[in-house]
């Protein structure tokens, strides 16, 4: 800016243009310093919404992944519930062994479904 607006609009030396800069890319925009040429508008303007897109860019992924993660913990309960209607549909109630001498194998203890 300080190359582009120079001092006579109120860019007087770089770091007086890097506090523009700054102010404008963190949305802050205190409106003590100001481009008042064409091309330092328009230059003004892309650090605007460069400085938007560090802020909602980051915001979104996020949010994205925190709402992943809640669907994540949310849906174990109905897991646990499915894994155990499935074990009682299989003929097993759920958390009980299975005491019924047809469906034990004899060599090892295990049981088996029939």
């Amino acid at each position: 800016m300080y190359l582009i607006e120079g001092p006579e609009n109120g860019f007087t030396n770089i770091p007086h243009s890097m506090y523009w800069a700054i102010v404008t890319l963190t949305t802050v925009g205190y409106g003590d310093l100001a481009p008042h040429t064409p091309f330092g508008q328009f230059i003004a303007s892309l650090v605007m919404i460069l400085g938007y897109g560090i802020i909602a860019v980051p915001t979104g992924i996020v949010t994205s992944e925190l709402t992943r993660a809640d669907t994540k913990v949310s849906s174990v309960p109905n897991l646990l519930s499915s894994a155990k209607q499935r074990i009682v549909i299989n003929g097993m109630s759920a958390g009980a062994p299975n005491n019924n001498p047809t469906t034990r194998d004899d060599s090892g203890g295990n049981i088996q479904s029939v």
